[in-house]
């Protein structure tokens, strides 16, 4: 089972985001953030996840923006199961 195709990052919340999110409503989405994060934070995505039919949201707890590094476990076991 070939996951790649189906997993799409956003990772920063900055840019044509018009564009990213037209391109975004088309895939299957999830978005994630840091707990603690101030470049992408909370409230910001999760108003972003509204606009987007279907997205899925989550929170990683305990870190800020970069959460590939600072909870690498945490960010796995939410990312892992949405793949497939």
């Amino acid at each position: 089972h070939h996951t790649a195709s189906r997993c799409v990052c956003l990772w920063s919340l900055q840019g044509d985001l018009p564009t990213y999110l037209q391109h975004a409503r088309q895939l299957p989405c999830l978005l994630l953030t840091g707990e603690f994060d101030k470049l992408s934070p909370p409230p910001k995505v999760e108003l972003l996840s509204a606009d987007l039919p279907g997205c899925h949201m989550g929170v990683v707890s305990g870190c800020a923006h970069l959460s590939h590094e600072e909870a690498p476990t945490a960010l796995l076991a939410t990312l892992v199961p949405f793949c497939g």
